[in-house]
């Protein structure tokens, strides 16, 4: 005979009572601290969201051996690789990382997940060293897990071992939406962040290899105070980098393949750079008149353009990126690797950057006042209880959804007022 049905009443389903049943007898086939951990979710999450007392019993106190789980054997591991050998494309790749940092190396969840290819050194016995991110570790890696490593470490500098072509969960689920983005950074984030074909990632932003030191630099180590209130100083720092980004030629296309432009290519160049004239056989531009009174004209002219400085002697032809040996470049899915997620459409804190930034900030602050201002404060200690990611994300998205739900109504309440009722004439 099946089991009674609870009613459709969430006060019944989060009582005391009705946690301690459904633990004792619908997870028996869990291990017994597993089931604890349900019982404790679901009792934070009540506690949470403020169900009234209504003559529950006080719940039992309940325990679980401590124990731990054994590890894998050498017959298992065995198993595993075979499994991930067998795997197609990017997924074998990504297995047999996972497997060498893991297994091979010891590193816990967080520390495989940051380790880049930077972080892997090849010696000449073949051996190969990995330093933990975050700590002073060396970790030499195991023999059998070693040739893993040496294929990550050949491959090009700042991209993930696991998982290298990884990018913001957001930013880029919003591009394929269309949208364009304004973002801003952590301290730690801010400056040079990584290249592409031998652009220059500046805060987002590709741009040339060869802009000055000063400007690339301007925003490094900056705190959030200095970017929401900049200096005159900062700002024509800003403002000067503007000549040295690149362009861009062609939007996204089917792919997600976008075309930038050399600041020192096209009819109208940003700036003058003797390598590009060299590479490319530019020759000096026809003399010609400039009227001094025409401002359009001067800032035309070649001499008013900042002038890139290569080094002196310039490298080797063959020795140089592909920016400078090409008008464009293409910048495919997966170029800059988890450094994707740095890139907006925008200059940083240009003046575009600040008046779209700005308003999306502001709303953004308007919906968390409204939200720490709520019945359900989500700024309160009590109503975050629950310990975990996953606890915490599954009772912030119900207060939010009930904090939502009380805006909708308030907003029809203003500008869909419910119309009186009207009522047919009495008969004389």
């Amino acid at each position: 005979m099946p089991p009674p049905r609870l009613p459709d009443d969430p006060e019944v389903w989060l009582r005391h009572e009705t946690i301690d049943e459904f633990v004792l007898t619908g997870c028996t086939d869990l291990a017994p601290r597993s089931a604890q951990t349900y019982r404790a979710w679901l009792r934070h999450i009540r506690a949470t969201l403020a169900w009234l007392e209504r003559g529950e019993q006080a719940p039992p106190p309940m325990r679980a051996p401590a124990g731990v789980t054994a590890p894998y054997s050498p017959v298992q591991l065995g198993r595993l690789r075979s499994w991930a050998e067998h795997l197609p494309g990017q997924a074998r790749t990504d297995a047999l990382a996972l497997m060498a940092l893991a297994f091979g190396c010891g590193l816990t969840s967080g520390e495989l997940a940051a380790v880049r290819t930077e972080h892997l050194r090849h010696l000449d016995s073949g051996a190969v060293v990995v330093t933990a991110p975050g700590t002073e570790r060396l970790i030499v890696c195991r023999a059998a897990w070693e040739d893993v490593l040496v294929h990550a470490a050949d491959q090009p500098s700042g991209r993930f071992v696991f998982r290298p072509r990884r990018a913001a969960r957001h930013a880029k689920p919003a591009r394929e939406l269309g949208y364009r983005l304004a973002l801003d950074y952590k301290v730690d984030q801010r400056g040079v962040q990584g290249s592409a074909h031998g652009a220059l990632l500046i805060d987002g932003f590709l741009a040339c290899p060869l802009m000055p030191g000063r400007l690339a630099t301007a925003t490094t180590g900056l705190d959030d105070a200095a970017i929401r209130t900049p200096s005159e100083e900062l700002t024509a720092l800003i403002s000067a980098r503007e000549p040295y980004l690149l362009r861009l030629k062609q939007s996204a296309n089917a792919g997600g393949a976008i075309r930038f432009q050399c600041p020192a290519s096209g009819t109208s160049p940003s700036v003058t750079c003797p390598r590009f004239d060299r590479l490319h056989q530019r020759g000096p531009s026809r003399p010609a008149t400039v009227d001094l009174t025409d401002a359009r004209q001067r800032a035309a002219h070649p001499a008013a353009k900042p002038r890139v400085l290569p080094p002196a002697p310039d490298h080797k032809t063959g020795e140089l990126p592909k920016i400078c040996h090409q008008h464009t470049i293409t910048l495919h899915p997966g170029d800059l690797g988890h450094l994707d997620k740095f890139r907006q459409d925008l200059p940083y804190l240009s003046p575009s950057w600040r008046g779209t930034y700005s308003a999306a900030r502001a709303m953004t602050e308007g919906l968390n006042g409204r939200l720490k201002g709520h019945d359900l404060d989500l700024a309160d200690p009590k109503n975050q209880l629950a310990h975990g990611r996953v606890a915490q994300t599954i009772l912030i998205a119900l207060l939010v959804a009930v904090a939502n739900d009380h805006f909708l109504d308030q907003w029809r309440h203003i500008h869909q007022p419910p119309t009186s009722p009207t009522h047919p004439p009495t008969s004389p």
